[in-house]
């Protein structure tokens, strides 16, 4: 599958339940719910657990691999590194150990995304280690072991044109598929700190998803109630629908990642996005159908 067959809302995998039952569950709603789009992380849950979890889903339904689009993270931590026997000479080999466990913990031989995680600069995640991950992941792209490359931020806007132009003046146009950014009703509103006094992550804004569509970079956007703080203003359930509806409608966004372990909560979701949206299940289809966006005749004029 490629990024043009993305389903608009996608599972990430940052709270998946621990228990085997209980997440495939999960797994299957979002699939029967028109969701083809998995995101992961190496310590999402804990170590690997996340990972392990969708990865044992897979195992017992092979068929699924093949019609969703898996995405997972490389992950940025000097402890890690440390435990793989990090030095300055080997990186790409320390590269390949967290692929390939991460690979083996996913039961797949190839990922749709891969990403850095978190990017952002600190005392070991230099320049060159970021351009040392980026030239590694064009090799395994090469191979086959990656369809896109791309990376997650916290950033601002003046950070994520920073970044963007670090890729590109190293490995030129194009180099990076996707970035997941933070966007929510908190990107670029300058009374919600002063009122709540909510603390909420860097984002780049509005602003910095057009600019990513400028560089032909796509967008997934995460936190869409800023990991639950959305909820300390109110749990109206017409202020979280104000939220996502808020999401759906920039045009700028692909996909949006509902990070949650409950069905209600993702169903909240499908439901904002298929009402603003226009789209009504009729009573013999699933809403499976829905939630991967297609071209309409009126949209194209």
């Amino acid at each position: 599958m490629d990024l043009k067959d993305i389903s608009r809302i996608g599972l990430g995998g940052c709270e998946f339940p621990e228990d085997q039952e209980k997440a495939n569950n999960l797994i299957s709603y979002a699939l029967d719910s028109g969701i083809n789009f998995f995101d992961q992380g190496w310590g999402y849950c804990g170590e690997h657990k996340s990972e392990k979890v969708l990865g044992t889903y897979l195992k017992n339904n092979p068929k699924v691999r093949e019609n969703i689009i898996l995405c997972d993270k490389l992950p940025i931590s000097p402890d890690l590194y440390e435990k793989f026997g990090y030095n300055d000479s080997n990186i790409d080999e320390v590269f390949e150990k967290i692929f390939n466990e991460q690979l083996e913990c996913l039961n797949t031989d190839y990922l749709d995304i891969y990403m850095i995680h978190a990017l952002d600069d600190n005392e070991f995640m230099t320049e060159d280690k970021y351009i040392a991950a980026v030239k590694w992941m064009q090799k395994k792209k090469l191979e086959g072991k990656i369809k896109h490359i791309g990376f997650s931020a916290h950033i601002d806007l003046y950070k994520l044109n920073y970044y963007i132009d670090l890729f590109e003046e190293n490995f030129g146009k194009g180099v990076v598929d996707v970035a997941m950014l933070t966007y929510n009703i908190f990107s670029g509103s300058d009374w919600v700190m002063p009122q709540t006094g909510i603390k909420v992550w860097k984002n780049p804004g509005p602003k910095g998803l057009e600019l990513c569509r400028k560089h032909g970079i796509t967008v997934i956007s995460m936190m869409p109630l800023e990991s639950g703080r959305a909820l300390e203003i109110s749990h109206d359930k017409t202020f979280t629908d104000w939220c996502y509806k808020y999401i759906f409608d920039n045009k700028n966004i692909t996909s949006t990642l509902a990070g949650t372990s409950n069905t209600k909560h993702l169903q909240q979701m499908i439901d904002v996005y298929n009402a603003s949206h226009n789209i009504l299940p009729k009573k013999e289809e699933k809403v499976s159908k829905k939630l991967t966006k297609k071209t309409t005749k009126k949209e194209s004029k």
